[in-house]
């Protein structure tokens, strides 16, 4: 579902595209903190983006270290950390768990099910901390089960169910943001599963 998503780096300036290297060294740092190493895997631009969306909107503190990685093990990466970044590594486990077990249950690849099982404790943990969202996650992927289920022709079906999705998952916290982040969500969404 995500992984459509790129960033045009060429378009940035240095200083632009180093503050969105640390957003995206930062949730890769994140997740492996939070959902464990394997999680790194299940990184993302959609969910970088939604990390600095959310940073932007409510400025919470953000806190610049710099650390080594496997990827980047010469140099220190600057990376940012901050609870937005938390929230945005939480969805990103809970949604490459049921990613990778759709998969498993279509295509019954069993990387997909090993890729899964090996997500499904960061899964949990994130779905403990945010049960709103993971809920969502799980109705999304039974509904998208179904309509795959029945070959629905209409392809908004299925667009719609993802649009739905993101619009629940860009809802961070439940306040005067909530209803336009939702739309911000649904469209983003939609527009994704209509790419992929």
């Amino acid at each position: 579902m995500l992984g459509v998503m790129l960033a045009r780096k060429d378009e940035l300036r240095f200083r632009e595209f180093y503050r969105y290297r640390a957003f995206y060294c930062g949730l890769c740092g994140t997740m492996g903190k939070r959902c464990g190493v394997v999680s790194r895997l299940a990184l993302s631009y959609e969910m970088t983006f939604l990390a600095m969306l959310l940073t932007a909107l409510y400025e919470p503190e953000t806190a610049e270290e710099k650390h080594r990685c496997l990827v980047h093990p010469i140099g220190r990466q600057k990376m940012l950390r901050n609870s937005a970044i938390d929230y945005c590594a939480d969805l990103s486990a809970m949604l490459s768990y049921y990613d990778l077990r759709d998969g498993w249950e279509d295509e019954r690849r069993v990387e997909q099910l090993a890729g899964s099982s090996l997500l499904a404790g960061a899964a949990e943990a994130g779905g403990s901390r945010w049960p709103r969202q993971y809920g969502a996650v799980r109705e999304y992927v039974e509904k998208l089960h179904e309509v795959e289920q029945r070959k629905d022709p209409v392809l908004d079906t299925a667009a719609n169910l993802t649009g739905d999705l993101l619009g629940e998952l860009y809802v961070w916290q439940e306040d005067i943001y909530s209803t336009d982040l939702r739309t911000l969500g649904f469209g983003v969404g939609k527009f994704i599963y209509l790419l992929d």
